[in-house]
């Protein structure tokens, strides 16, 4: 049984001065102090099991955001504050040539910043949100290890449950609650595998391998009016053939 726990403190300044084709005219100055941190359990029944659960407190520092207009307010976006709990375990099998791991989570984002495009004037602006809190959900699942002397393989999976929360409104001014939250695909799954032999009386060896990434559609910006701003579902596929000293010094 083993307890863990770790601190860090945070001073995160940030100063900004505004111009319209000339001197500066306004400033502003924010300073945001935090702690954040990390405690849990880890439970070992065995040299191949062990439980564990933890929960931590992420910081991601304010923005001062210049305006898009001369005399806009300069807007402040307050730090985001991640609280996440997880559940897992980690498993070794066949003499620790195959390892698996499983975890359970769920994250509060307390003032989530998000990145927003939005259309002025001038043309199309990036911005940041601000006083948005997003939940998410889901479950990771890994497995990695050596099927043989000469094969190795991975496998994950990540299913995760991030919605935009009631009365929020995406940039083109229609309603986005309850749909998956920006570049966070709900379900994605990573496969890779690599083949090795020795080619060199130990000296080097040859190798194949592939690797394939799946993500389920994706919304690519804030914005429900027109369904291109959904990536469908699709596969990445990518893989390479060599060769290489055993000491991997070149390639």
């Amino acid at each position: 049984l083993n307890l863990f726990a770790g601190a860090r403190y945070t001073s995160h300044k940030a100063t900004a001065g505004y111009g319209q084709n000339g001197p500066v005219i306004r400033r502003l100055k924010e300073t945001w102090n935090n702690v954040s941190g990390r405690a849990g359990v880890r439970f070992s029944p065995s040299p191949d099991t062990m439980f564990y659960a933890s929960v931590s407190r992420g910081f991601k520092g304010g923005i001062i955001e210049i305006p898009t207009a001369a005399l806009a307010p300069i807007a402040v976006i307050e730090p985001e504050e991640p609280l996440a709990f997880e559940l897992g375990t980690k498993l070794a099998f066949f003499d620790n040539n195959l390892a698996v791991y499983a975890s359970l989570f769920h994250v509060d984002h307390k003032n989530f910043q998000a990145r927003r495009s939005i259309f002025t004037d001038a043309g199309v602006v990036t911005t940041v949100t601000e006083n948005i809190d997003i939940k998410s959900k889901g479950l990771e699942l890994d497995a990695f290890g050596d099927i043989s002397d000469n094969f190795r393989f991975n496998l994950g999976y990540t299913f995760n449950i991030a919605k935009y929360p009631d009365g929020y409104i995406g940039a083109d001014g229609l309603a986005l609650a309850g749909e998956q939250v920006a570049y966070a695909p709900r379900h994605k799954v990573v496969f890779g595998g690599e083949y090795h032999s020795d080619i060199g009386g130990g000296a080097s060896e040859f190798f194949v391998n592939a690797n394939i990434v799946y993500k389920s559609a994706t919304r690519l910006i804030e914005r429900s009016d027109q369904p291109e701003y959904v990536y469908p579902g699709h596969f990445t596929i990518g893989g390479s053939i060599g060769i290489r000293p055993t000491k991997r010094g070149w390639t």
